[in-house]
C-alpha cells in the first residue's frame, strides 16, 4: 500500500482570510492548510501576524539584495517564520530577499508568486493538478 503524502502549507493572507497581499510580509495572518495526497484538506487554521504594522509601514519594501538588513527588520521576519515553522512550504507574493533568506535558513520551501490574488485559488490548483504530482486514483 502506498504511503499517504501529507503536506502543510502557509499562505500569507489579509484579514479577509483569502486575499494575498502584494508583499508577503504585509500579511495580516497566515492561513495554515494541511493536505493529504493533494486532495483532502485535513487541517486549516489562521494564525495572526503581529508584525504586519511594522512591516507595512517602517519596512514597507523589504531590504534589497546586498543591502544590510536592520536587526529589527530581520527579527520581525524570524518571528514570522516561528509562526509557520511547522509548515513544509510557504506561498506568497513578492517575498523580498531578506524574508526569503530567513525562510530558507529555517529549512522551509517557498513559492514566490508575482500577482497571485487568492490563497484558495492556489489550493484549488494543487487539487485540480494533482495528477501532475503523480497521483492516480
Amino acid at each position: 500500500m502506498k504511503e499517504d503524502l501529507i503536506e502543510r502549507y502557509a499562505f500569507g493572507v489579509m484579514a479577509d482570510g483569502n486575499t494575498m497581499p502584494d508583499i508577503f510580509s504585509h500579511s495580516d495572518q497566515f492561513l495554515i492548510m494541511e493536505m493529504k495526497n493533494r486532495k483532502d484538506i485535513l487541517f486549516e487554521e489562521y494564525r495572526n501576524n503581529p508584525h504586519t504594522e511594522i512591516c507595512s509601514t517602517k519596512y514597507a519594501m523589504p531590504t534589497d539584495l546586498g543591502d544590510p538588513v536592520p536587526e529589527e527588520e530581520e527579527q520581525a521576519y524570524k518571528d514570522m517564520v516561528e509562526i509557520f515553522k511547522d509548515c513544509q512550504c510557504v506561498v506568497g507574493n513578492n517575498l523580498g530577499y531578506a524574508p526569503k533568506v530567513v525562510i530558507e535558513e529555517a529549512g522551509i520551501f517557498y513559492v514566490m508568486l508575482n500577482g497571485g490574488k487568492f490563497a484558495r485559488d492556489y489550493i484549488n490548483g494543487l487539487i485540480e493538478d494533482r495528477a501532475f504530482a503523480g497521483f492516480r486514483d
